[in-house]
């Protein structure tokens, strides 16, 4: 419930609002469960018992394409909570995804994961943030390579004649 209670007291008609993100320390899937958690609570709050899920697409710098992983641990979350998903339906849950640096300076990589979370009736609009801190996380989502050390060369051997 988080963040989710102050964020539905700002929601107004037609406008959006913005949650401080919350920082998550693990896997695609844990991440994944706290949206679906606050996905949830906001589906009750507001008698609703369906959405459609959309996509999630990367908004930065270079090229990533793990928006299928966001929308597929996302959907594998909401499931879990017993939420339909249709392909119609008055609640539609799509966003984004980018690659920031850590606040306090430490250079650190994050990718914040903003779930946009939209009611067609009434035309009601609010943004769900996550900052995911997990290094092996970022760089899946991000797809890095890994350097790994060059390679010793095989040893020659020498064989008696």
């Amino acid at each position: 419930m988080r963040f989710l209670v102050a964020m539905l007291a700002m929601l107004v008609v037609g406008s959006s609002a913005k949650a401080d993100p919350v920082r998550a320390k693990s896997s695609m899937a844990e991440v994944a469960e706290i949206l679906a958690g606050d996905i949830q609570t906001y589906l009750k709050d507001k008698n609703e018992t369906s959405i459609t899920l959309g996509e999630f697409v990367y908004k930065g710098r270079g090229q990533a394409s793990a928006g299928p992983l966001v929308r597929l641990a996302l959907e594998d979350a909401l499931k879990a909570l017993g939420i339909d998903i249709k392909l119609r339906s008055n609640v539609r849950i799509s966003g984004e995804y980018s690659e920031n640096e850590e606040d306090g300076g430490a250079g650190r990589q994050v990718v914040t994961i903003t779930a946009e979370v939209k009611r067609f009736k009434p035309n009601e609009k609010l943004d769900m943030q996550l900052a995911v801190t997990n290094p092996q996380t970022v760089a899946v989502l991000l797809g890095l390579n890994v350097s790994f050390p060059r390679p010793t060369p095989p040893r020659k051997t020498v064989r008696p004649a």
